[in-house]
């Protein structure tokens, strides 16, 4: 990880950091159900189509090419 960089972790997924020397974080927790209802300035922005639309899709192909 680098400074600026965003990581979404799914619920339950298990993780930690190794030698985090001056790693500040910003964790920020949320429900799922709650982007459902986030207005259209949100869901159109950038950051919330690379986080949740285009990230997942990446992961999941990602995965399957994997396997």
């Amino acid at each position: 990880m680098n400074k600026g960089n965003v990581l979404v972790i799914n619920g339950g997924t298990s993780h930690a950091f190794v030698d985090p020397h001056n790693l500040k974080i910003c964790n920020i927790m949320f429900k799922p159900e709650m982007l459902r209802h986030a207005g259209p300035d949100l869901r159109t922005s950038k950051g919330f189509q690379a986080l949740f639309i285009l990230e997942p899709i990446i992961a999941i192909s990602a995965h399957l090419k994997a396997s």
